[in-house]
């Protein structure tokens, strides 16, 4: 007896020690800046694609400053598009890879660091609400900045697609004219769930243990449904998703782009969380182009040839990030292995 009450308090410990890694890894997530991308040999200035930008800075609500490029497009006529990347990403990283399709249905593009990513001043990831409220705010200086004629385009991947729904749901938002997204989820538990079993750690309980804390820390963000926000937009909504994403299921995709009052849903082949730009580059242009026809006449039709692709999925995206081979899968909810291909390793 005694050395079962021994174990037990030590799997508690180890348990206690686990969740708060695994929070402080989700609040303070590593940054990625321009070594990384210097590093992964990536693009670090628009310029290196042949496109004029403007260094910027956006001032949060906090007293906090988050860098930005605003990048001319090769569409004057075509909305402004501010990218939001995804959890753990940068403007470093997302601008080399978006920036090719973007720019020619985009008279700006507009790519920032969000708070304790990239180079932000701010020290705090907090889940994705106060996110919200600093997109909110950049879109009134982007259209400071660049007049308020302009219709804007909010666009994220993953976590940057949950923040760009949220802020345009707001009742405020009336000035966002469409929304697209890549890699979505509906609850952020359900890919925390799956991050865990690739750091290699045991899904359950440390997602239960997780969400827990996170429900007293950000009760804000705790158990906030995606597909929810999404019914209160008031512009279209573009869903691009991987058929067999590993990371975020495409069934929540589904339930996003099916709740919106004007969503649709493109589906591609492929089982990558961030990689569908560089595998399948025209698809991907072909659901752009006719989104932004909405908002624009005469948008190309094809992908440029004088815009360069981007990087090989090696240069541009994590080991971790990326699809790998291997086996299993995280349980679900409900302790099962989920449907549906399994993810590369």
């Amino acid at each position: 007896m005694g050395l079962l009450v021994l174990f037990l308090v030590a799997a508690a410990v180890l348990l206690g020690i686990a969740t708060a890694i695994a929070i402080r890894r989700l609040r303070h997530p590593r940054r990625k800046t321009y070594g990384t991308a210097l590093a992964r040999e990536l693009c670090v200035e628009p310029a290196e694609m042949g496109l004029a930008s403007d260094q910027t800075s956006f001032h949060l609500d906090d007293g906090h400053v988050s860098p930005a490029w605003i990048i001319t497009g090769r569409h004057p006529a075509g909305p402004v598009v501010i990218f939001t990347h995804g959890w753990s990403d940068s403007r470093y990283i997302a601008m080399p890879i978006w920036t090719p399709l973007l720019a020619p249905l985009a008279s700006h593009l507009v790519f920032y660091d969000m708070r304790a990513h990239g180079e932000a001043e701010a020290n705090t990831f907090h889940g994705g609400a106060r996110e919200a409220a600093d997109l909110a705010s950049i879109i009134e200086q982007v259209r400071d900045q660049l007049g308020s004629d302009r219709p804007v385009v909010l666009m994220g991947h993953s976590m940057g697609g949950a923040i760009s729904i949220l802020a345009a749901a707001e009742p405020a938002e009336g000035r966002v004219a469409g929304v697209v997204v890549e890699g979505v989820y509906r609850h952020w538990f359900r890919p925390l769930r799956r991050m865990i079993w690739r750091w290699g750690w045991p899904a359950e309980p440390l997602t239960m243990l997780v969400r827990m804390v996170v429900r007293l820390m950000e009760p804000l963000m705790s158990e906030v449904d995606i597909a929810a926000a999404a019914e209160r937009l008031r512009c279209p909504l573009l869903a691009i998703h991987a058929r067999g994403d590993w990371m975020c299921s495409l069934a929540d995709a589904e339930a996003v782009a099916a709740a919106a009052p004007d969503g649709q849903l493109v589906a591609l082949e492929g089982d990558c969380h961030l990689g569908l730009v560089e595998e399948q580059p025209q698809r991907y242009f072909a659901a752009l182009a006719s989104f932004f026809a909405r908002f624009a006449p005469a948008a190309e039709a094809a992908m440029p040839s004088d815009v360069s692709p981007p990087p090989p999925p090696s240069a541009t995206t994590a080991p971790t990030e990326r699809s790998r081979t291997g086996a299993g899968e995280p349980p679900t909810e409900n302790g099962t292995a989920p449907d549906g291909p399994r993810p590369a390793h």
